[in-house]
This record gives structure tokens, sequence and C-alpha cells, in this order.
């Protein structure tokens, strides 16, 4: 009854091999995630010109900062059921699916509203050359319209993940993944529709993944599936006040985090249209390399979760050693192999040898210390498995958010190169490691006195 879909019981069985057996699909999904605009700004950027890339790039920050919130709220489905799961409470894992998947849907419009109204407003806060302005605005108000569709893909799928299934949800993505690209060169290649044309594929591919992701949680014949009927209510809220407990700290986290990338890519706004391309597509590579990263953190909320639910407290930390010092070694490995090749990966996105220096700066700090980001990562998900989720919330805001505002307002007007901004970013990463560790230890060691599932 508990094995279906590839899942993925962590209280039993060898680390190692069910750590990789989880994370590579979420690997996989993390970087389809981003090749939706990954493509966009390769085929604006092949078929219409730097400014079309500039604005499809300027906008990525923006509307990622709405989604990744929510996304981080969806860790609340991710923590209770995988809890529920490793205790074997059936009824509860199914109440929490329905009552998930229904708020997906609220936020979604909601999100789709404020972007829709305040799209020009966020990209003036960006300095946006007035050069890229209007296609930018353009392309995240046709962006935003798909947010519903998203979000009921990215808790769909976190619905999934809590009982070890990341093999689903990879594949509904690569599905639209290919249709993205497909329609891209329809849309902009052949039709001449430029970043409205892109813009409007991304928004039919995605909504073709949260479609197939509904369906699967229908069709489900274990324990992960949507029911309609029954002795189980659609919509707990009981439920719902304990996911918002764990997911809004969890989302808050994501949006801090984005803010203070959002502040910098303000400041790098400033250096003009072409370093802005350079830099936007020296994103687009980094964001493939954290979707890799991002697995692990997965990884060890999952580990943290199921163990604490089915009490066996040895294997958290076992599990958790294992999953971080993997994460370490693939996040130095990555990140120094895409500055070493790019060059290269850099001329996917533009022809300029103007734009591919600017990109070239940027993947020095920000790939290269990727390995620090793999700690990061991996801790901050192990500690929220625990229940823990108001503490990564307040190491975010003070060693990312806040340390990089300050750097931006202070430090950076004292000496005004790209260099003297991009180098806070390795400092804060190192900072927010050490503590995301920290926290963890103390957390785990309170189990000693406390219940295994615990809230701070």
């Amino acid at each position: 009854m508990f094995k279906k879909h590839s899942e993925i019981d962590f209280t039993s069985g060898p680390f190692l091999k069910n750590i990789l057996w989880f994370s590579f699909p979420i690997m996989v999904t993390g970087i389809l995630q981003i090749l939706f605009n990954t493509t966009d700004s390769a085929i604006v950027g092949k078929y219409v010109d730097d400014n079309g890339l500039a604005a499809v790039s300027s906008t990525a920050i923006v509307y990622n900062m709405f989604i990744n919130f929510f996304m981080g709220v969806s860790i609340g489905s991710n923590v209770l059921i995988a809890q529920y799961f490793g205790s074997r409470r059936a009824k509860d894992i199914e109440e929490t699916i329905s009552t998930s998947l229904l708020i997906s849907a609220i936020l979604g419009v909601f999100t789709t509203g404020v972007g829709m109204i305040f799209a020009g407003r966020f990209l003036t806060l960006m300095n946006v050359p007035p050069e890229v302005f209007d296609q930018a605005t353009l392309y995240l108000r046709i962006i935003f319209i798909g947010a519903p569709v998203q979000l009921i893909y990215n808790f769909s799928a976190a619905i999934m993940r809590a009982t070890g299934d990341t093999s689903r949800p990879m594949w509904f993505l690569m599905a639209a993944v290919v249709a993205n690209v497909l329609l891209d060169f329809l849309f902009v290649g052949a039709f001449r529709m430029g970043v409205y044309g892109a813009a409007l594929a991304t928004v039919i591919s995605r909504g073709a993944a949260a479609v197939l992701a509904v369906i699967a949680l229908i069709r489900g014949k274990g324990i992960v599936r949507l029911r309609f009927s029954g002795d189980r209510k659609f919509f707990s809220l009981q439920k719902a006040k304990k996911l918002f407990a764990i997911g809004v700290p969890a989302g808050f986290q994501s949006l801090l985090f984005s803010i203070g990338n959002l502040i910098i890519q303000a400041t790098m706004n400033t250096f003009g249209n072409v370093a802005l391309a350079g830099l936007g597509a020296g994103y687009q590579i980094e964001c493939i390399i954290y979707a890799v990263v991002e697995s692990f953190n997965y990884a060890g909320l999952n580990i943290s979760a199921q163990n604490a639910g089915a009490g066996k407290r040895d294997r958290i930390r076992k599990g958790v050693f294992i999953n971080c010092t993997m994460s370490f070694l693939i996040g130095g490995i990555l990140g120094s192999g895409v500055y070493l090749f790019g060059n290269s990966l850099l001329k996917l996105f533009t022809d300029s040898p103007a734009a591919i220096e600017y990109g070239m700066k940027r993947t020095f700090y920000m790939c290269l210390p990727y390995a620090l980001v793999g700690v990061m990562e991996s801790m901050a998900g192990s500690v929220r498995g625990l229940g823990a989720s108001i503490t990564p919330t307040i190491i975010t805001l003070t060693a990312a958010c806040i340390l990089r505002v300050v750097w931006t307002k202070l430090i950076f007007p004292m000496d005004p190169t790209l260099d003297n901004l991009l180098v806070v970013y390795p400092i804060s990463q190192a900072l927010t490691s050490a503590a995301q560790i920290v926290a963890f230890i103390i957390f785990y060691h309170r189990t000693k006195k406390r219940p295994m599932v615990i809230t701070d």
C-alpha cells in the first residue's frame, strides 16, 4: 500500500542509494523548470536581439520572487505528508493532498492579479533600461497569467515528492519543456512574435504539466491520490493551518533570499543593457546549477521528516551527514566546471564579446563557490524537516537578505565596481551555511527530550 510509483522510504535501507534515486529526478525537474526561461532567453537572443534577451532575462528574478515564495509554502505540504508517511497515517495524507491543491489554485489567482497590476512598477524598481522596458513588461505580464497552473504543478510535485515519488513530476515537466521549445521556435522563430510569443509558449507548456500532474493524482492507486468522496475532508482547516505554519516561514525564506538578489540585480542593471544581457545569461546558467544542488534540500527535508515521523533519531543524523557531503561535493564540481567552460556556455545566449565578459565575471563569483551553496541548501532542508520553520527563515533574513542590502547600500558605493558588488554572494553563502549547521545541531539535540516531530 505504501510502495507505489517509485516511492522512497528513508526510514529504512541504504542512504546513499536512496538519496541518489530520490535526488536525480528532482535535479532534472529543477533544470527543466529553469529551461522554460532559459529557452525563451536563448531563442529570443538568437531570433530577436540583445534588447529582447535583456527584456526576458530581466524579468526572471521578479517572477521567481513570487513563485519561490509559494513554492516555499508548498514545503508545508511536503513536510506534513512526509511525516504522515513515516507514521503511516493514510487518511491524513489524503486530506492534506486535497487541501494543498485548493490552496495552490487560490494563491495562483492572487499572484496573477498582483503581477498584472504591478509588473511595470516592479521593473521600474529594478532600474530596467528604458530601451527594453516595454518588452520586459509585456513578457512579465503574460508569464504572470500562467501563475495558477505553475503553482498547481509545484504543489502536486511537492505532494508526490513527500513519499519519495520524484520521477512522475520529472516526466510531466520534461514533456512540457519539449512543448515549450517547439512552441518557442514556432512563435518566435517562424511567426516572429518576439517576447510575446516566448511568454505565450511558456504559459501553454506549464499548463500542460499542471494538467498531467493533477490527472496523475486523481488516478493514483496508492496512498498519494486526490479523492473527491469518501470519509476524507476535501478541505481541512486543521491541515491548512499546519501547512501554513510550516510553509509560510519557508516561503518567506525564499522571498527574503529573492529580495536580497533583487536589490543586487537592480544595482547590476545600472551598468547598462549590454551588462544586463551578459549578467542575465550568467544567471540562467547559475540557476541550472542551483536546481541540481537544491535537490539535496528536499532530500534532507524528507530524511528528517520521515524519520522524525517514524521516531528513528539515529537515522536522521546519519542521513543528513551523507546528504550534506554529497551536496557539498556536487556543488563544488559543477560550479568549477561551469566557470571553466563558461565562455562556451554563454555563447548559447549571445555572440556579443562584451556581454560574454560580463557573464564570465558573474560565473566567477557565483559559480566557483557553489560547494557553500550545497551545504546551505542541504542543511536548511534538514532543519525544516524536523518541523523547525522559523529558524531557517531568521538565518536567511540575517545572513543573506540584510547583509546583501547593507553591502549594496554602504560597501558598494565606496568602490562602485561589479566585482565589489558580486563578492557579497560568497560571503553571505558562507555565513548562511555555518548558521544552518549550528541550527540543525541545536534542533537535533532537542529531540532527546522532546517528541521527534518538533516546531520552533
